[in-house]
């Protein structure tokens, strides 16, 4: 999510709190990202939600979204 306001860091913060009131979905955020994990189509669902009612309460949003159907938080060992 990129706000294209001066004041983003507050609407960051509300979505990612947003997000996790699903405990459906596991949620793992760092300072880059956040990465959703669980069923697609719940998943799916709750960002769409969210998405839209972000997009009706602010104005100048952007959403960035990648999409991968298995789990990559294996770290390689080299």
């Amino acid at each position: 999510m990129y706000p294209l306001h001066e004041n983003y860091k507050p609407l960051i913060i509300d979505f990612i709190k947003r997000l996790r009131s699903y405990p459906q979905i596991k949620i793992i955020t760092n300072g880059m990202s956040t990465q959703l994990f669980g069923n697609y189509e719940e998943l799916m669902r709750m960002l769409n939600t969210e998405i839209c009612m972000t997009f009706k309460d602010h104005q100048s949003i952007v959403f960035n979204i990648k999409i991968v159907n298995s789990d990559l938080k294996e770290i390689p060992n080299f």
